[in-house]
């Protein structure tokens, strides 16, 4: 096949990894692939090209550069003539949809990656377009989905369901291992000894209820008073600095890290002993799947894929409850490195970047045929 990827960019986020390691891993298999972005900040394009496939800028300036943009994409794409353009987020997938006519022939795939988006956090624009979305949908001949959730989100909100298909992500299980040398160089660089180190990972937002995990570190620091703790993530200013209050307020601070972003995810979820998500709404977390594949077992909320994710390899918890999280926090502390190997063991087995490629090529391949 020829396939297109179409993309805003190559930003350093979770839907633009997997964008990268699919592209890269069909051109892998034979197949002849091209990333088109609409803007040049493409960070993951060195690792896309390394593969064979190409990547190119429609060189879009700005929101309202709209005339040019669309003249010099539907001139690519035309140059191209791929048998597949499988679109990736809500404004791709528009774009695709509203440009399907001025095509040539082929087949158009949508890649969905968020089930109960909180629109209150956008502009105007952004919430117009999720709020269209369904309408334009059926110009796709296929629509991937990542979650279960975003499934069933979809389904209820009138995407039509005979051409949806779930296939979850991927995680390279050979750059997300176990790495001793890495744990004990993050660990020392955070002053972190033999305690125990819980982490949360997440970008400092209110869907990701940081506090029910403050709540919940306090309950386990009145039993382990060995414990500690870091948040991972960059966010809200404004949130941050509530949510230090909080903790200093709750006696928690003096064993609690805000490291801010971090590039080498890899050492940080081998640091930690545990990995924990408290977030009040989920698609598929890739955090916690990238944490399962190092060897870190994970203690999630029930929200979105999570609970598929870990199954029997961590615990699962009510969103919001602390004293559930606490419970389940110093339950897997107990058992940390046996469901590490079990929880590493899943991600081989369910979702690595092989499966992930295998299940992708295997939809296009019939979508074509």
């Amino acid at each position: 096949m020829k396939v297109v990827f179409l993309s805003r960019s190559l930003t350093r986020g979770g839907a633009e990894r997997q964008l990268a390691m699919l592209a890269a891993g069909l051109q892998g298999r034979g197949h002849d692939v091209a990333v088109l972005t609409f803007y040049p900040d493409n960070p993951f394009a060195p690792e896309i090209c390394r593969a064979g496939a190409r990547v190119f800028s429609v060189e879009k300036t700005g929101r309202w550069n709209v005339v040019g943009f669309v003249r010099r994409l539907i001139r690519m794409i035309r140059h191209e003539r791929p048998d597949v353009i499988h679109t990736y987020l809500p404004v791709p997938n528009l774009v695709g949809a509203i440009l399907k006519p001025l095509l040539p022939p082929m087949r158009l795939v949508w890649g969905i990656r968020s089930s109960n988006v909180d629109l209150s956090a956008f502009d105007w624009l952004t919430r117009a377009t999720y709020r269209v979305e369904p309408f334009f949908a059926f110009a796709a001949d296929l629509l991937i989905v990542n979650s279960e959730a975003g499934r069933r989100f979809c389904i209820d909100h009138g995407y039509p369901a005979a051409r949806m298909t779930f296939i979850p992500n991927g995680v390279s299980i050979e750059e997300f291992r176990p790495r001793p040398d890495e744990r004990e160089r993050v660990r020392a660089e955070w002053d972190v000894g033999s305690e125990p180190l819980i982490g949360l990972v997440g970008r400092i937002d209110p869907l990701k209820d940081h506090a029910t995990f403050l709540r919940a570190a306090r309950r386990v620091l009145d039993r382990r008073p060995d414990a500690r703790f870091a948040c991972v993530g960059g966010g809200d200013a404004d949130l941050l600095s509530e949510l230090q209050n909080f903790a200093t307020k709750i006696g928690l601070s003096q064993r609690l890290l805000w490291t801010g972003s971090r590039t080498d995810m890899c050492a940080v979820y081998n640091a930690c002993d545990i990995v924990c998500s408290s977030s009040i709404t989920e698609g598929f977390p890739n955090s916690v799947l990238e944490s399962m594949a190092c060897g870190t077992p994970c203690v999630v909320t029930d929200a979105g894929d999570s609970k598929l994710i870990v199954e029997n390899t961590g615990a699962v918890v009510p969103i919001a409850d602390d004293e559930a999280m606490a419970a389940a926090l110093l339950s897997v502390l107990e058992g940390a490195e046996s469901l590490g190997d079990a929880a590493r063991a899943r991600a081989i087995a369910e979702f690595s970047a092989e499966a992930l490629i295998d299940r992708t090529a295997a939809a296009l391949e019939e979508l074509v045929s």
